[in-house]
Parts: C-alpha cells; sequence; structure tokens
C-alpha cells in the first residue's frame, strides 16, 4: 500500500523582480524557483484589444479560399 502526501497550500507573498526593465514574478514550486513574466498595463490593453477584435469574426473584406 502506498503512503499518501497530502499538498497543503502555503499562502506566500507576491515576490516582483526587475530584469533589464522587464518584470518577473518568482514562484517556489516544488523547492524549484521559476520566473514569469509579468505583462505591463499597456501590453494587458494590447492583448485584449486584439483579443476582442478575434472574437469579433472575420472582416467582411477577407476571401477564404
Amino acid at each position: 500500500m502506498r503512503k499518501l502526501y497530502k499538498v497543503k497550500s502555503v499562502k506566500n507573498e507576491e515576490v516582483l523582480v526587475v530584469k533589464g526593465g522587464v518584470t518577473y514574478k518568482v514562484l517556489d514550486i516544488g523547492g524549484a524557483k521559476l520566473e514569469v513574466r509579468v505583462k505591463s498595463p499597456k501590453e494587458l490593453k494590447k492583448d485584449k484589444k486584439a483579443f476582442k477584435k478575434y472574437l469579433s469574426g472575420p472582416d467582411g473584406n477577407i476571401v477564404l479560399p
């Protein structure tokens, strides 16, 4: 019979690091430190606009093969 290990969620403070003008969030997953890039507000606004345009469907000028 296998012993079950229960993983408990631990609330850690959010750690942000700036390297070369780019902001990273440092995550500790399984003892390994991972750096995940955080988008700037300007980049988020641009992405939301592009996604909204994508959801609206194709333009009338596009001719599909």
